[in-house]
């Protein structure tokens, strides 16, 4: 799985790449983040207790293309 990943990643060498995710605690505490890693860019939140998984990804994402919009 790991090498299939790495080879998907490598196939965009051109590219800018940013990496998001979001998760959530045994205790329901959740959070979402991304990361730039070319430009040394990481940044995360901690989002509501009440949050679905998804849409803190979903957060994740529009953190990342707001960053990437005003830069």
């Amino acid at each position: 799985m790991k090498n299939l990943a790495l080879g998907k990643i490598d196939s965009y060498k051109g590219s800018v790449h940013i990496f998001t995710d979001a998760s959530k605690t045994i205790d329901n505490k959740t959070s979402a983040a991304f990361c730039i890693p070319e430009f040394n860019i990481e940044h995360s939140v901690r989002l509501s207790d009440n949050i679905t998984i998804f849409a803190a990804e979903l957060c994740a994402i529009k953190l990342a293309l707001q960053c990437v919009i005003s830069n």
